[in-house]
């Protein structure tokens, strides 16, 4: 499950997800924040994820 948070300025996005590590990265908009985390949950669901 993804989460987006505005920390400051910038906006992080985590994902957390069972039986895989962490991931989060920041961002200068919601959006990509948002394109990111679901990039990132759709390649861990399909399994393609490194």
């Amino acid at each position: 499950m993804a989460s987006i948070i505005k920390k400051g300025s910038k906006w992080q996005a985590r994902v957390i997800r069972k039986e895989f590590p962490v991931q989060s990265k920041s961002f200068d908009t919601k959006k990509e924040a948002q394109l990111w985390a679901n990039e990132i949950e759709n390649s861990m669901f399909t399994g393609v994820f490194e």
